[in-house]
């Protein structure tokens, strides 16, 4: 009796820990509909199939971030207020690191203020790295980069490396980096107070087109 092939896992950070300095307030405490804007992400995330999920935040809102309750999701912590979205990114790859029961194939990031991305896209990112296990999933929008990122687990330890961001990667490997043509979505986040008026007239519309 033959038996099916294993399933290709593929984890998930979102760095949730910036300052928000242009917003003028917590973004990960911002409503989005029924939801905070860390907490769609979550939700988009697992909802598209990433196990485990871990979000990076700090301890101040840890119990407002409105994260969904799931056995796939859990935090990690980064309190350095000078800190970049790479050492978020890190300390989501120490918590991945610790939980050697859930090994991940490949581990995707998405930030945590990206109000209008849906679970159709995060799970074609998912299925093409599925595809191509050992490929850096790329999801552009007019030619140019967005979110989610998709890299193989084996390269945690070259983004460990990293001095800027994940561009340094894709850099380093572009011959296997697949770039996914997506929507707007994947490049639409939140970093202004008009950024967040236009995502909440923009969720505004969809929920009355549906």
């Amino acid at each position: 009796m033959s038996s099916s092939p294993p399933t290709i896992r593929v984890a998930a950070i979102i760095p949730a820990a910036g300052m928000s300095r242009r917003m003028g307030r917590p973004k990960q405490t911002l409503r989005i509909g029924a939801h905070t804007l860390v907490g769609h992400v979550a939700s988009v995330v697992l909802d598209a199939g990433a196990d485990p999920v871990v979000v990076v935040t700090r301890t101040e809102f840890r119990d407002a971030c409105g994260l969904p309750e799931d056995p796939r999701l859990f935090l990690a912590i980064n309190d350095d207020a000078d800190s970049q979205m790479l050492d978020s990114i890190w300390a989501g790859l120490d918590a991945l690191s610790s939980s050697a029961p859930r090994n991940a194939d490949g581990v995707m990031v998405v930030p945590g203020d990206m109000p209008l991305l849906n679970v159709s896209t995060v799970a074609a990112c998912i299925a093409a790295f599925r595809a191509e296990p050992g490929s850096l999933i790329k999801a552009t929008y007019n030619g140019a980069g967005g979110h989610p990122l998709i890299f193989p687990y084996e390269l945690a330890p070259r983004v460990r490396e990293l001095k800027v961001g994940l561009r340094e990667l894709t850099g380093r490997f572009p011959e296997r980096v697949r770039l996914i043509p997506c929507d707007e979505t994947v490049a639409a986040d939140v970093d202004t107070p008009q950024d967040y008026e236009n995502a909440l007239h923009r969720a505004s519309a969809g929920r009355r087109d549906h």
